[in-house]
């Protein structure tokens, strides 16, 4: 939900999300405060920036589909293999 106000935007989820690991979360995902003189462009920008650093997105395209639990554990084993090797490397 986007709340606006004058001088500041916030994002914030109904109901805590699927897409956050607590199931009941009074903090908003992704918080922005539009600065004083900054134009929509640039809060944009900002924007988008606070979601890729909070992994939004990634958690969101994970999630837009069920995946069964073999796959993913699966899918966290070869995680685990991957960093393993390439600790070794170093």
């Amino acid at each position: 939900m986007l709340g606006w106000c004058p001088r500041r935007w916030t994002i914030q989820t109904v109901g805590g999300g699927w897409f956050s690991n607590e199931s009941r979360e009074s903090e908003p995902v992704v918080k922005l405060r539009v600065r004083s003189g900054e134009s929509i462009q640039e809060a944009v920008r900002r924007f988008r920036k606070l979601c890729e650093r909070s992994g939004l997105r990634k958690e969101m395209r994970r999630k837009a589909y069920y995946e069964k639990p073999s796959e993913r554990r699966r899918r966290e084993e070869l995680k685990r293999l991957r960093k393993a090797r390439q600790a070794a490397r170093v």
